[in-house]
């Protein structure tokens, strides 16, 4: 089980029958730039006994469907990688940037890993480790002069699906707030349904694929809303005859 809060993320989970630490992280996302190339990440323990965990750096990049691709990276150093937190304490780990920015944002992830007591941290070795409790946190390096493009493109419906995709031509990443698919009558909107609202990376592209109802002759349009911190972008296509039908 995990929640999102404004001030942080708390984490609670199980593996087997072990608890694992419930912690609070705060930021929930690091911004790291040429004139602050450096930060901190606090981790609280607000569980019941004590925790240890390994921190790790990877690179961050994603495909059009948002999996993302994780790999080992020396461009930002962190500390310290392995540490305790007693009960109801706080721990803090810094993160410091080796490379200068570039003109592209480059991305991150920062990853706690939860130990169990009295196991080994990996070291970067091929010894497993039982993870109890997994906690990623995103790492920005921003450009100089970021920029963002958010568009909808390619909305389409034909062979009972919509599709579209959310780009980014910018130099620095976007989060929509919300994506919203909708289905229009006649006589107006007939329902709408939020759909997942992920990072679109700087070049990158979002697809979306939403299957549309099997009976949608009262179907004249689809449209898409992207809401962004920015503003909200709205795109509508119009549905063909048959265009529902596999």
């Amino acid at each position: 089980m995990s929640i999102l809060r404004a001030a942080g993320i708390v984490v609670a989970a199980w593996a087997g029958s072990a608890a694992a630490a419930q912690v609070t992280v705060s930021p929930v996302q690091v911004e790291l730039a040429a004139q602050n190339k450096s930060a901190l990440v606090a981790v609280k323990n607000a569980g019941s006994t004590p925790a240890r965990f390994e921190a790790r750096i990877f690179s961050w990049s994603q495909g059009n469907d948002g999996r993302m691709q994780l790999d080992q990276t020396k461009d930002i150093r962190i500390y310290p990688l392995v540490f305790e937190i007693p009960v109801r304490e706080e721990r803090s780990v810094r993160l410091v940037a080796m490379i200068e920015p570039g003109a592209i944002e480059k991305t991150y992830r920062l990853v706690f890993e939860q130990i169990p007591q009295g196991a080994q941290p990996d070291g970067g070795t091929a010894k497993a480790v039982s993870i109890l409790t997994d906690i990623s946190l995103p790492v920005f390096l921003a450009p100089p002069e970021p920029e963002r493009k958010p568009d909808v493109v390619d909305l389409e419906v034909s062979k009972g699906h919509a599709r579209f995709e959310i780009v980014n031509g910018g130099n620095a990443h976007i989060r929509p707030d919300a994506v919203k698919f909708a289905l229009i009558g006649k006589s107006g909107q007939i329902s709408q349904e939020k759909l997942r609202d992920w990072y679109v990376l700087a070049g990158g592209r979002l697809s979306y694929d939403v299957r549309m109802p099997d009976d949608c002759r009262r179907v004249k349009a689809v449209e898409v809303e992207v809401v962004l911190e920015t503003g909200t972008i709205r795109k509508t296509a119009e549905v063909a005859s048959g265009a529902c039908r596999p």
